[in-house]
């Protein structure tokens, strides 16, 4: 089976050369520069044949709340979807890959997944798999080998060591013991693969392709900056390392030269300094990478203010070489649920709106657009990683088993789709509106951020596309405030003071150009965002 999975990625690589080795790479990964994302944790979305477990058609059956196909409604217009892991593991959270081949069986087929790439398409849905090229499972086939016999080929495939080296992760050791004088290296207690192997380096290269040949679009690669470690003079460094960089700059450039459209998306839990190195094309030159320390500010903005998470995105932009090569994010998989800290619904809409007026490629994590809560009766996180609630119906609509085998979240009676499409004002229809507005200022996600008069309760900036000026005003607080743009502190934009404005949002059916003659007051109700377009 390997044998014939390596010729047929052989076969097309080549084939994928010939067809896009020519391409432009320039303005390829527009859908992606444009677009929203939606992350899913598979077995938690919807279940479709009753086992109590989320699968690929329930994915299928749900694509429409994502996107339809058609502009406005009431879809959220997502772009693209990224998956948690699908493939063969033995794990609740697919982590633990024993097969980089084969589907999940427990959440379908390869044909269940061709459907989905194609049913996704019709809809300007592009699919973004959950790539885990730091590690494998205990029962990945080549690490049972290698464990197992010393001589074995595959041994070099992984990091074992006859000692219990001094490397440290989180201040413990990672080194897992096999038997006595035999120890293997595994950051999260998987064992990690020997990236810098060549022949490990053509096997994980060789799942890349094997997918991207699926028509999917891109990856997100977990854990990336743990991928190779370095030791000099006995000392260890085990993440961001120079060998890491120089790996994914070669992977980057063998998943461009298959399809330049397709994009990469990097986990690199650390500071804004160290993801620059990875979107940087002298450094790993993947595409994005999430802004960890950015949503940290967002999920506490009513504790550190509105100016605080200003001065965060432009600290973040002047970091990175481009706004849309930073991924802002509502939450994740391994974080609290938003709504379990964020508990008013007002505030829940302030921090929509925030997100989606922040420049960079925006992600919702499923079920924050309904005020998904933690589930209750268990710990870690399990609690985040909850049923999606779709309706009031048993199981919140997810499954039709007697009971679903992921954790129910709390409140769901209350907190689903069906209940929040029906509440024009609910906060799912804050999302959709936001993502709309968004969508409807061409190049947003790579504007820039210019900090203006922020305070505490009144983020007060300017946004600057590259055509467009906009002042932008959002009221984080529960009182109404007044915030003023004197004419003399609006950027020259195109070598033109733009004095002229219109109220862009919320549009006015009146609405008409007009002169801040000196100084302009405007009240903003409690939550209220305003936008103003100046020419």
């Amino acid at each position: 089976m390997e044998f014939l999975m390596k010729k047929y990625c052989s076969l097309l690589f080549l084939f994928f050369t010939f067809v896009y080795g020519n391409a432009e790479q320039s303005g390829a990964t527009d859908w992606f520069k444009n677009g929203v994302g939606y992350e899913i944790f598979f077995r938690s979305f919807y279940d479709s044949n009753g086992d109590g477990i989320g699968d690929i058609k329930g994915l299928i059956e749900k694509l429409d709340y994502l996107n339809d196909g058609v502009p406005g409604g009431n879809d959220l217009d997502i772009d693209f979807i990224w998956l948690t892991p699908i493939f063969q593991s033995g794990s609740f959270h697919g982590y633990d890959v024993i097969d980089y081949y084969t589907i999940n069986p427990r959440y379908g087929t390869m044909e269940d997944f061709d459907t989905l790439i194609v049913e996704a398409d019709k809809r300007g849905i592009r699919i973004i798999l959950d790539l885990v090229l730091n590690h494998c499972s205990h029962k990945h086939p080549y690490f049972l080998e290698a464990a197992g016999d010393k001589t074995s080929s595959k041994r070099d495939w992984f990091l074992f060591s006859e000692t219990n080296k001094t490397w440290m992760t989180w201040k413990k050791t990672s080194w897992g013991k096999i038997a006595e004088n035999d120890y293997f290296w595994g950051t999260f207690g998987l064992p990690d693969w020997n990236a810098e192997n060549p022949d490990t380096k053509a096997y994980l290269f060789d799942i890349a392709r094997f997918w991207l040949a699926k028509g999917i679009g891109g990856f997100r690669l977990d854990a990336i900056k743990h991928l190779i470690e370095e030791e000099d003079n006995g000392k260890e460094k085990t993440i961001n390392t120079a060998g890491t960089l120089s790996w994914l700059r070669d992977f980057s450039k063998m998943v461009k030269d298959i399809n330049p459209e397709a994009v990469l998306i990097g986990e690199i839990w650390d500071s804004i300094e160290s993801i620059a190195e990875y979107v940087n094309p002298e450094g790993a030159n993947i595409d994005a990478a999430f802004n960890f320390g950015l949503r940290g500010t967002l999920f506490n903005i009513f504790g550190f203010g509105a100016k605080m998470y200003s001065k965060k995105v432009e600290y973040s932009q002047n970091a990175l070489l481009s706004n849309d090569s930073s991924v802002v994010f509502s939450g994740n998989h391994d974080m609290q649920r938003l709504a379990s800290e964020i508990t008013t619904v007002d505030d829940l809409k302030a921090v929509a709106k925030m997100l989606f007026i922040t420049p960079g490629i925006p992600f919702i994590y499923y079920g924050d657009e309904i005020r998904s809560l933690h589930s209750m009766g268990t710990s870690g996180d399990m609690l985040y990683r909850n049923a999606m609630a779709w309706s009031n119906a048993k199981n919140a609509g997810f499954t039709t088993a007697e009971k679903a085998k992921v954790l129910l979240s709390t409140e769901w009676e209350k907190r689903n789709v069906q209940n929040e499409l029906s509440n024009k004002n609910s906060v799912l229809h804050t999302y959709i509106e936001m993502i709309q507005l968004r969508k409807s200022i061409p190049g947003f996600n790579n504007a820039r951020w210019i900090e203006y008069s922020s305070t505490k309760d009144v983020a007060s900036f300017f946004i600057e596309t590259k055509t467009e000026l906009y002042y932008c005003t959002l009221n984080i607080s529960d009182k109404n405030q007044n915030v003023t743009i004197q004419e003399s502190e609006i950027p020259v934009k195109d070598g033109v003071k733009r004095s002229m404005y219109e109220e862009f949002y919320p549009k006015h059916k009146e609405n008409k150009w007009q002169k801040i003659n000196g100084i302009k007051k405007i009240r903003v109700k409690s939550h209220e965002l305003i936008i103003l377009k100046l020419q």
